[in-house]
């Protein structure tokens, strides 16, 4: 599956996301950190034909205060989940270092 900025997204890659906007409302709604937990695809859908998915499963990820040993933001998954339309992920990122995962 491929992010709107064209990355390719993978199960386990972290995300920068954002709710399906409504078209009746007046502001988008704000953007998130998610970890993509599954990407669904329905067999016979109309994205299956097109070899697309029809969802993803985020859990939602929250940026906290920065590791010491790496003075940079901590991430911690929340139990937080979504299951939104492939094309609310804007773009992918890597974490460069040891991320400290754990539950919020």
């Amino acid at each position: 599956m491929y992010l709107y900025n064209g990355d390719k997204c993978i199960v386990g890659q972290h995300i920068i996301a954002r709710h399906h906007h409504h078209p009746e409302e007046i502001h988008p709604s704000p953007t998130f950190i998610a970890r993509v937990v599954e990407i669904i695809q329905q067999v016979g859908s109309p994205a299956y034909v097109q070899s697309q998915p029809d969802g993803i499963l985020l859990q939602t990820v929250n940026s906290s205060a920065p590791n010491v040993k790496y003075q940079m933001p901590q991430l911690l998954l929340k139990d937080e989940w979504s299951f939104v339309r492939p094309q609310v992920g804007f773009c992918s990122f890597e974490s460069t270092y040891n991320v400290n995962l754990a539950w919020a």
